[in-house]
């Protein structure tokens, strides 16, 4: 994440916003709008913001859509899953430019 084109953490991000989620109480007016998110951690660090704030909302969007992804998981495990990748099993990582 950044802030004006300087790399910022987690940690910077939570104290820039503090002040202003102090005055939302329990969340309410809170909006966050992501693309699709498959990192755990990211899901993970969300889902605790989201626990702090409950009225809060969280959406995710990719306009290109994920149906073809869905409709592939639900044909292979009857079940839409999302896809969640563990690249620490990988031997190789292609880089497409």
């Amino acid at each position: 994440m950044t802030n004006q084109g300087s790399a910022k953490t987690w940690q910077d991000f939570l104290t820039a916003i503090n002040p202003i989620l102090s005055g939302l109480g329990q969340g309410g007016g809170l909006r966050i709008l992501t693309g699709p998110v498959t990192s755990p951690t990211l899901n993970d660090q969300l889902s605790s913001l989201l626990a702090k704030y409950p009225q809060a909302k969280w959406v995710q969007f990719g306009p290109i859509g994920r149906a073809n992804t869905l409709a592939g998981a639900a044909m292979a495990f009857g079940q839409p899953y999302e896809p969640v990748y563990d690249f620490t099993k990988a031997d190789i990582i292609p880089f497409a430019r």
